[in-house]
């Protein structure tokens, strides 16, 4: 089975300059908890932004979620998928890079959707589905950025 058969198509994305509380207002919108974060004027994906971010890069730091750009708390650099990849491949890039969602890119680079754990989790066995939740969820695995980060809820 292929990341196409299992991902959620024509995803939303933004530009680094939208507003945080345009991306929030986003993330209810589509019920979603990551928006790909795209070069200006494209679909090529740099980064991703994550309600996680939100609290831990921006409130947790006492800065105005209401004044902050995007580009001042995305996760980057972008870890993609392509669509034709195996979600064996596609469940292992999310175990080693400890992330529970997966912008897919098209031959072009350019973004066409999103591949979640809850994706992989409908078509999983549920061993294989605890097995790929509890090495996601292991605690302090780096950020995008390198850093330490603390236990990640599951």
């Amino acid at each position: 089975m292929n990341v196409s058969e299992i991902m959620t198509l024509e995803p939303s994305y933004c530009a680094p300059d939208a507003s945080l509380q345009e991306i929030a207002a986003m993330m209810v919108a589509e019920d979603c908890g990551q928006i790909p974060v795209c070069e200006y004027g494209t679909r090529k994906p740099i980064g991703v932004v994550t309600d996680r971010d939100i609290v831990c890069r921006t409130l947790a730091k006492g800065l105005n979620p209401l004044a902050t750009k995007v580009s001042a708390c995305l996760s980057a650099p972008c870890v993609t998928v392509v669509q034709d990849m195996s979600v064996d491949e596609c469940r292992r890039l999310m175990e080693e890079h400890q992330v529970r969602r997966l912008p897919v890119i098209d031959e072009n680079g350019d973004l066409c959707g999103i591949v979640s754990q809850a994706d992989l989790a409908c078509h999983d066995d549920e061993t294989l589905t605890g097995q790929v939740v509890k090495s996601i969820s292991q605690p302090g695995a780096p950020d995008y950025r390198g850093n330490a980060q603390g236990r990640r809820a599951a």
